[in-house]
């Protein structure tokens, strides 16, 4: 599981590829988006379980919401092809950048510069990992991602 996040992190699609064919796609996507905000919430939260338990099923439901949005926009609006497990195995490997870019903190670059960076690599590895779930080209992957982000950021000021 950890070689399949790294080679997503790193763009491979053969990580991709493994994630959207395996069976438990859902699953292992589950396990490492928990896992993800859990370390967010260790890192940031002062100890408490229950606000641990509510970052982690928070950050489950916007996992939720932004694997829907990009997949139902990428297979009905743009034609692609794929199962909606397949597009949250690959949206959830996305995740880890996240965790490893917060805790690490980048020496010398300010607090917006790492988000801007984390953000965007967040973002390009949903572009890669979609073009593989859905089987779509580059460019109509980038406008479901895009069009499901927005989508993702107007619903989850209201929903989670």
């Amino acid at each position: 599981m950890i070689r399949r996040v790294i080679g997503a992190a790193t763009f491979r699609r053969d990580a991709y590829l493994r994630a959207v064919l395996s069976p438990n796609a859902a699953a292992d996507g589950l396990m490492v988006v928990a896992a993800v905000y859990l370390v967010l919430a260790v890192a940031i939260l002062p100890f408490n379980v229950v606000d641990y338990g509510r970052w982690v099923l928070s950050g489950l439901w916007s996992w939720l919401l932004l694997s829907g949005a990009i997949y139902l926009i990428g297979k009905h609006l743009l034609e692609g092809f794929g199962s909606f497990p397949g597009m949250l195995a690959v949206t959830a490997f996305a995740h880890p950048v996240l965790a490893v870019l917060l805790i690490a903190r980048l020496p010398g670059l300010p607090d917006w510069l790492t988000l801007v960076v984390s953000t965007v690599w967040f973002l390009a590895i949903l572009v890669a990992g979609t073009r593989v779930a859905l089987e779509l080209i580059t460019e109509k992957a980038l406008v479901a991602v895009a069009g499901g982000y927005v989508v993702w950021l107007i619903l989850s000021r209201f929903l989670v």
